[in-house]
């Protein structure tokens, strides 16, 4: 198989999930000249999958529906070129047409068997981690509303390892990034959902959050841009300090969140089940 997933020019933990877990549950299972491709954890099925993967067979892990050109509009048609073992929700099952029992969570949660989240000692009260583009667009202002905040700052585009270890020592995250939310969750670690501009894609979140059985309610920090071509632009300074006076706020006035630990082993476990039937089919030679 060939493992098919986003890759971001500067690295993106939710993304980078898919080599470091697939990896390690799945040694020596990829080569990249296969016909079939293993669409692993992020928001890949949409109308232009299929021209993405160029392969026969797809073989589908915790995946969730949307994004594309148009998101909803031509998904692909589930047909026998198809295993799907899991997708990240009930909304995606739903968008595919494809039965509940399929719907189990994202697939991030399997970070819980390599990562004990007792092992680690509380120290940052409060951590922030922006959504990708936030980060790419404006990290420096983000880590200075952080210092000033007295937050630590999450960087999206670190290891998989660095940014575990940040979430695990820290006691509440605020996350734009669902994959923040994803794995603080699961490294039992309360967590805010943040947004900063209306292009965050809600489906996604309200699909995982359905999952593990918790709201979606996001709470709104401004968009920040280091440099503008605008020639009317707000000071972006004077956008990072209404940021640091909203993200106080939402840190004193919001309940964080977190999913009951019984149901998040349970799903754990149906991932584990899972990607040990595709690796029992693996070495049956079926997906060469």
């Amino acid at each position: 198989m060939k493992l098919h997933y986003w890759k971001s020019k500067t690295g993106n933990v939710g993304d980078d999930l898919n080599p470091w877990l697939f990896n390690k549950f799945l040694p020596d299972a990829f080569n990249e000249n296969s016909k079939t491709a293993l669409v692993g954890i992020g928001t890949q099925i949409n109308d232009v999958l299929l021209k993405r993967v160029n392969a026969e067979k797809i073989v589908v892990f915790s995946t969730g529906v949307g994004y594309g050109s148009r998101h909803f509009v031509n998904l692909p048609t589930v047909d026998d070129a198809w295993d799907i073992y899991c997708v990240r929700g009930p909304l995606s099952a739903q968008a595919l047409q494809v039965s509940q029992d399929l719907a189990i969570t994202d697939g991030g949660l399997l970070i819980k068997k390599f990562f004990d989240p007792n092992q680690y000692s509380k120290k940052y009260k409060f951590s922030f981690m922006p959504h990708l583009q936030q980060a790419n667009e404006a990290g420096e202002l983000w880590q200075a509303v952080c210092e000033q905040a007295n937050f630590q700052y999450i960087d999206p585009r670190w290891s998989v390892e660095k940014v575990v270890e940040v979430i695990a020592t820290s006691e509440v995250v605020l996350t734009e990034a669902m994959h923040g939310a994803i794995l603080a969750d699961t490294l039992r670690v309360p967590w805010i959902a943040i947004q900063t501009s209306s292009e965050i894609f809600g489906f996604k979140w309200l699909d995982w959050c359905l999952s593990v059985g918790v709201p979606y309610r996001p709470e709104t920090l401004p968009k920040l841009q280091e440099k503008s071509t605008k020639k009317l632009s707000i000071d972006p300074w004077l956008k990072k300090r209404e940021a640091i006076s909203e993200m106080t706020k939402i840190a004193k006035n919001t309940l964080p969140l977190l999913s009951k630990e019984a149901h998040l082993d349970s799903l754990v476990n149906r991932l584990e089940e899972k990607i040990y039937q595709l690796k029992k089919k693996i070495e049956m030679g079926a997906y060469l």
